[in-house]
This record gives structure tokens, sequence and C-alpha cells, in this order.
């Protein structure tokens, strides 16, 4: 299905709008979500998937260490001004829009945050297959200085709703050692070395 090299549509969305507009019924309350087997560069994955006004809103894995409650109560915390509706015809509804004969084509999404966060989610949208960054080297791609290199990670990046398509997996340890995944470092780690491997390939074949 999905995979880092999807073309996206992206929306990015203020959060306190997005909340004015619910609480005035400009804006629907109800987040519908389900569940998904796809192959993520050959690896076979479970996904949650969140779908809003047609748009993808949220996206995690319930491999390794999250089951599929556990992944869905994880999502509810964060939106928890939504309520969260199990609805698997519109999530297959809207994988097979967006995909054709199991290839990707672009993929609307819908980011809702503060400025500060669309500002980090964005650099990780920016961020290549085959690369990994620190925290700290991440904030410095984004001009900031060492003092928000907390924040970047805390607010920023282990905020981000999107996994996979906004590839917080890319991020690691100063040392270069793979930890604090959301969804389980396996499923980062997974991740890292196919796209090391992927880039590798394309390098030879360039």
């Amino acid at each position: 299905m999905f995979d880092t090299h999807t073309n996206l549509d992206v929306v990015y969305v203020e959060k306190d709008i997005f909340l004015t507009q619910i609480c005035k019924g400009l804006k629907p309350k109800t987040i519908h979500y389900g569940y998904h087997q796809s192959l993520i560069y050959g690896l076979k994955m479970s996904l949650i998937l969140c779908i809003y006004e047609g748009s993808l809103f949220a996206l995690g894995f319930c491999d390794d260490k999250k089951n599929k409650q556990e992944a869905l109560e994880d999502l509810q915390k964060q939106f928890h001004f939504l309520d969260f509706q199990y609805d698997d015809n519109s999530i297959n509804a809207f994988v097979k829009k967006h995909t054709i004969n199991q290839k990707p084509k672009t993929v609307k999404m819908m980011l809702v945050g503060t400025k500060y966060q669309h500002s980090v989610w964005k650099g990780l949208i920016h961020t290549i297959a085959g690369e990994t960054m620190t925290y700290s080297e991440l904030t410095q791609r984004l001009g900031k200085g060492p003092q928000y290199t907390h924040s970047v990670s805390t607010v920023g990046v282990a905020k981000n709703p999107i996994s996979l398509l906004v590839p917080c997996h890319r991020i690691v340890s100063k040392n270069g050692g793979i930890n604090n995944y959301r969804w389980g470092i396996d499923i980062k780690s997974a991740l890292i070395q196919k796209e090391i491997q992927l880039y590798c390939k394309q390098q030879k074949m360039s």
C-alpha cells in the first residue's frame, strides 16, 4: 500500500482553528478508523488508519508492542476532542481509492497541530529514504538553536500523527542507536534497514 515514496497532498491545519470549528459545529466531530494489512518494503504489517473528511488524519502500527486496542487508545488520547467511529468500509474505500495495482497514488493528508509542530513535521517529510539523523541534526536543519532540541523531540517528533508517511522513524539517538519509537523499536529498525537497502540499491543502479 503506502510507503515513503508515496506522493503526498498535505493540508496543514492549526489545532486551535480546528477545535474552534468543531465547537461551532462547522466541522464534524466524528473520525473514522479501521485496520489494514499492508506490505511495506516487502514487510507485512498491520496498520491503524484514521480518516477525516476524506483525508488521512492518523496512521500507526499495530504490530510489535502495540495491539489494535492499544494503538487505538494511543490515538484517542492524542485526539481526545474527536469521536472515533470504527468503519472498515471507509478505510478500505480510502485505501482502494489511493492505490492502483497495489501501487500508491497521491495520498491526501490532514495534519492538525500547532505552527511549531507543522514546521517539525515538514522537516521530517523532507528527509529521504536511507537517511537517518539525530534530534540535534533535525533541530539544526529546521534553523533552530540547540535549546530547541528537546521540544523538537517531545512536542514535534513524538506527536507525529501520521507515521511512515511523515517519517519520524528516521530519527536516531546521538550514537546512531535505534530507540524511542511510538510503535515499537522493532518496527522502526525494520523500516530503517529496508530504506537503507533500497537506497544502496538505487545508488548502485545510478
